[in-house]
């Protein structure tokens, strides 16, 4: 809660910008990069792709599921000074104030401005992977059968406590669906940048989400 008061007070400050350039600074940031991300991963793991199911959930192609996205409501950015890779590694606590360290240097070439979505994105990435567990080898990607695969991230230990407040935190402002959009993508975006099995992994669990996102909720 005081960390969230803190970045309301200090971080996040809404900035007026031109819509038009921003949505386009949006579109490349999520739409482009993403499509880049994959076509990266792809490249050498094109195989896990044909996955039909994780953790028991039909899962689509990656460019079905990405064609399933909204990408002009994604791109209506909500424009503001952000941290761009607010996970908790990243956050110091010194008695009650925070210190934020390693900073996204800019948002697709913005420097003074990115979307607050984002910031609230990485947060709740943070809250479902624990990346310092993660770190320590502590999650489990297991093929089940041919086409069939199994994934489990280790969780932030106080998830039951810290995710209603979050939650609450962004529907006061924002829409929590779009950020758990968001979420995914940051997942799929990362697999690509990591080695195995942690790549696959995040690919994996991307589809799984992207699917109960674009899919199962409709």
């Amino acid at each position: 809660i005081n960390l969230l008061k803190d970045c309301e007070k200090k971080l996040w400050i809404h900035k007026k910008v031109d819509r038009s350039s921003f949505y386009s600074n949006c579109n490349n940031f999520y739409r482009k990069k993403t499509l880049n991300r994959v076509n990266l991963f792809l490249k050498s793991m094109k195989h896990f792709d044909q996955i039909k199911i994780v953790n028991n959930i039909q899962v689509p192609s990656i460019n079905k599921l990405l064609k399933r996205i909204d990408w002009k409501i994604l791109s209506n950015g909500i424009p503001s000074y952000i941290h761009g890779d607010l996970q908790f590694d990243n956050i110091i606590k010194i008695n009650s104030s925070f210190k934020l360290i390693d900073w996204r240097p800019d948002f697709d070439g913005v420097i003074k401005y990115g979307d607050l979505n984002y910031d609230f994105a990485k947060l709740l990435g943070g809250i479902y992977i624990n990346y310092r567990e993660v770190k320590k080898n502590k999650f489990i990607v297991e093929r089940k059968k041919t086409n069939k695969y199994y994934v489990k991230f280790p969780k932030s230990k106080n998830i039951k406590s810290l995710l209603p407040i979050l939650k609450n935190h962004i529907s006061k402002k924002l829409n929590f669906n779009k950020i758990e959009l968001i979420r995914a993508l940051i997942y799929l975006n990362m697999s690509p940048l990591h080695k195995s099995p942690f790549s696959e992994g995040l690919f994996l669990l991307s589809k799984y989400l992207l699917t109960k996102n674009l899919i199962l909720k409709k």
